[in-house]
């Protein structure tokens, strides 16, 4: 997958990044990693002035936080599909929108109730939160990227909104890259979701 995440700096940017073009570039651009599927031909390589950039800041003292929309992997996770690509993060500078949505949820009903379509990154995000997961009356239908939805599942979400589970989606994106070519996102499965049950989704990941 092309992980598309922002880091997040403060004014001393220029001073920073130096005098390299690229790493100029990265300071001011979504930086795109690709780190999918370890076999051909989504390999997990970063582009030109990735790890530079990072290493710099981290050499530097200065914090910062990679985000992602990516919410099937948990943070270490990440880090070690990062790490085979030539960058060094640690984990806790890594924020999935799993990890979003586990405080989001977190912060409006502690301890409470979910069912998930959703895969490692997502349920150990919301059960390190506190959450349970169950298919039995939750409090909230979570949605989340997956390689394995089946129609039972989608069909059984459904359901439990329609029998008043708040719906929340991680994020909205459409569509991603795939073995193959593209593939539906989370976006593609809520809409799914909320045309059977004429109920939309909140999403909490990043536009």
């Amino acid at each position: 997958l092309v992980e598309r995440a922002h880091l997040l700096l403060g004014d001393e940017v220029k001073q920073l990044v130096g005098a390299d073009p690229e790493a100029r570039r990265l300071a001011h651009q979504r930086l795109d990693v690709l780190h999918g599927e370890p076999r051909p031909p989504f390999g997990e390589e970063a582009i030109p002035g990735a790890a530079e950039f990072v290493k710099r800041l981290r050499d530097r003292g200065r914090p910062f936080l990679l985000l992602t929309n990516n919410s099937i992997f948990t943070a270490r996770d990440l880090q070690a599909r990062l790490a085979r690509g030539g960058i060094d993060v640690p984990e806790e500078s890594i924020w999935t929108s799993a990890m979003a949505t586990a405080q989001f949820l977190d912060q409006q009903r502690p301890g409470g109730t979910a069912y998930v379509v959703g895969e490692a990154g997502l349920t150990t995000a919301l059960h390190d939160a506190g959450y349970t997961l169950t298919e039995r009356d939750p409090d909230y239908v979570v949605l989340g990227e997956t390689r394995t939805w089946s129609f039972e599942r989608v069909t059984r979400a459904i359901r439990l909104v329609l029998g008043g589970a708040r719906f929340i989606a991680t994020n909205p994106d459409p569509n991603g890259p795939g073995e193959g070519g593209t593939v539906p996102a989370c976006g593609a499965v809520a809409a799914l979701i909320e045309k059977a049950s004429g109920v939309s989704a909140l999403f909490v990941g990043k536009p």
